[in-house]
């Protein structure tokens, strides 16, 4: 068995294999560029003792290199590329690979990448390979307008130096999004803080200034950003629903851009009320139910407790409300169940109403009428027995007219009827300027 020994700075086996007619050859093609002393080591045999011969220098060049350069911005695939369009700040990412031309073993060394822009050649940065013989790296200082990048490998022992480009990258300015934060609502003359933030698609922050706006009205300057944000404080916003955006001016680099409009009520703590379902029945001797849903808002949500009532019911029928008094926390809706209890069934006695003073005095004139035509009716004897019948008949008209108005017709002043009516349900709540009070109403129907 004959080994092959490299020397170079170390020892490095090859097995060679077995000898033949007191010879081996073999070739090894795996070994790094650089200055060997190569020797060949026999050890022996049963009959031939071993032996080392002398050391031979080799030197191996370093074979030639390609490198593969592709920019893209970043998301986008890496595919070879001579023209990238980005925006400024943005992500773009340069990719290098490095190969030998045997495709034998790993390039190594440094790349470094050059921009020629406005006719001026600068280094752009510098970077190692990484173990595959590859580099990824983002570049996000890209001035406006159009550069040519070219990148060169430094070579090593075993790898020649190479060069890839150009590529030539268009640099516009950069898009912004401008995003408002602002509260729901807001007491009347109170101080609200309006911000607004301005993102950049990329890694470099804009400058310049936004302005707030209540629909189309400004409010106060426009103010710088620092740091993103932009932040107002004002108290010109007018009582009722206003709507805010948030303008950015933009600068040299980035574009400007508005945000969406939000909703801000000012006014004081309010909620809403409604019933679900809107009509009730009440059937047999239960009562008739129904859930009221309180909500805060829409502003600043009312907080604390509120009062219930019920009006518009017939005599002997009440709501019952569970719970009886609910709170309120600013935020979060409540339901509230609604009894209300059958009234009493109504009586079917005949309601009698009094004639008014113009019937009766209507009565008296007539009865008075006929007496008169039936007295001088009356042959002309006997007066005195036409001024009997004439009282006698006179007495009884007038008690006819008393009882002309007995039978059906519009119900006297008895209230609500109890088949079906009308309920109105309040809820109040507050005090002073604070106080705040709806209502919602509830067909009611008795079988």
């Amino acid at each position: 068995m004959t080994y092959l020994s490299l020397l170079a700075g170390g020892a490095e086996g090859v097995n060679l294999g077995n000898l033949s007619s007191g010879t081996v050859s073999g070739s090894v093609n795996t070994l790094p560029g650089g200055t060997y002393s190569v020797t060949a080591s026999y050890g022996g045999d049963g009959t031939f003792g071993g032996s080392i011969s002398a050391g031979v220098p080799i030197t191996i060049s370093p074979e030639s290199s390609s490198t593969t350069f592709s920019a893209f911005l970043a998301g986008q695939a890496g595919n070879p590329s001579s023209q990238v369009n980005s925006t400024y700040g943005a992500f773009l990412d340069l990719q290098v690979s490095v190969a030998g031309a045997s495709k034998m073993g790993t390039p190594t060394g440094t790349l470094t990448f050059s921009d020629l822009f406005n006719g001026s050649a600068s280094t752009l940065l510098s970077v190692s390979l990484n173990s595959q013989g590859r580099a990824l790296v983002q570049e996000t200082q890209l001035a406006l307008g159009n550069h040519t990048l070219n990148v060169s490998y430094s070579g090593d022992a075993s790898f020649s130096a190479s060069t890839a480009g150009p590529i030539t990258v268009s640099v516009a300015q950069g898009p912004t999004q401008t995003i408002l934060f602002l509260p729901t609502g807001a007491l009347p003359n109170s101080s609200v803080v309006l911000q607004a933030i301005v993102l950049p698609n990329g890694a470099i922050d804009p400058t310049g200034t936004v302005q707030f706006f209540t629909g189309k009205t400004a409010l106060g300057a426009p103010v710088q950003l620092k740091s993103l944000i932009a932040t107002l404080t004002t108290t010109q916003l007018p009582t009722g629903t206003d709507s805010i955006t948030a303008t950015y001016s933009g600068d040299s680099n980035f574009v400007g851009s508005t945000s969406g409009a939000a909703t801000l009520v000012v006014g004081n703590p309010n909620f809403q009320i409604a019933a679900n379902p809107g009509n009730v029945v009440i059937s047999g001797s239960g009562p008739g139910v129904t859930n009221l849903l309180l909500t805060p808002g829409p502003g600043l949500g009312f907080s604390g407790a509120l009062t219930l009532s019920c009006s518009g019911l017939p005599t002997g029928s009440a709501c019952t409300f569970l719970p009886a008094q609910p709170n309120l926390d600013g935020f979060t809706p409540l339901t509230v169940a609604l009894k209300i209890s059958k009234p009493p069934a109504q009586s079917a006695a005949i309601l009698r109403e009094s004639p008014t003073g113009a019937e009766r005095i209507g009565s008296s004139l007539a009865g008075a009428m006929v007496a008169c035509a039936f007295l001088f009716a009356w042959p002309g004897r006997k007066r005195w027995l036409r001024l009997v019948a004439l009282v006698v008949l006179s007495a009884f008209l007038g008690g006819m007219s008393g009882c002309s108005h007995v039978g059906s017709g519009t119900p006297g002043l008895g209230g609500t009827s109890t088949n079906s009516f009308v309920a109105t349900v309040t809820a109040s709540g507050g005090t002073g300027a604070q106080a705040v009070s709806h209502s919602v109403t509830l067909a009611v129907a008795v079988q």
